[in-house]
């Protein structure tokens, strides 16, 4: 399924395979060179598309530059694909769990709302998909703890952290400027509502 959520100075679309370019541009700006690269940017459409419906969205301006990513994997989609911790300890069908992979906005673009706006329509997708629960890994050394907060914000919870949890991906990270990240992921549960 393609649609597109015009706003006045935004367009809201479904991760698609046009924007492959655009997105990894994006992603080696803002997450780390090579975070994303060409095979697991496929990946990532694979991983967040279920029963026709894609939860994961880039956000455009006026000028169809990507200014904003929300990627979300759907319900089940990520169990072979996510290191974990926590989550096995909790008394949850892992298969109606989704997962929110990655939420950046473009700094010229935060302050705005924008965040909110893509996470909500991920959700609205998720809950279509059936999903109870999101999972996610939350950036701690992120500025100012902004990643952590960002979720706890939304009603997320805690469930434990994990050291060094980026160390196996091959990309530079922007926070500990490192090849092997030592960044620690606190991972994150929320209750999806009615």
């Amino acid at each position: 399924m393609y649609f597109i959520f015009h706003m006045d100075n935004y367009k809201l679309i479904p991760l698609n395979y046009d924007q492959k370019d655009q997105f990894l541009k994006f992603t080696n700006q803002f997450i780390g060179e090579n975070y994303f690269n060409e095979k697991n940017f496929e990946k990532q459409i694979e991983l967040s598309t279920k029963n026709n419906l894609n939860c994961s969205f880039v956000l455009t301006n006026k000028q169809a530059e990507i200014i904003g990513i929300r990627l979300t994997y759907a319900p089940a989609n990520w169990i072979d694909q996510v290191k974990t911790k926590y989550i096995k300890n909790e008394s949850i069908n892992l298969d109606t769990i989704a997962y929110f992979k990655s939420l950046f906005i473009d700094p010229n673009y935060q302050q705005k709302g924008l965040g909110p706006l893509l996470s909500n329509e991920s959700i609205k997708i998720l809950k279509n998909m059936g999903a109870t629960h999101i999972l996610s890994h939350s950036w701690k050394e992120s500025p100012n703890n902004s990643s952590v907060r960002y979720l706890k914000k939304w009603g997320f919870e805690p469930i434990g952290e994990i050291s060094n949890y980026w160390i196996d991906v091959d990309y530079l990270c922007t926070g500990c400027n490192l090849s092997n990240c030592t960044c620690t992921s606190v991972e994150m549960l929320y209750t999806i509502k009615d």
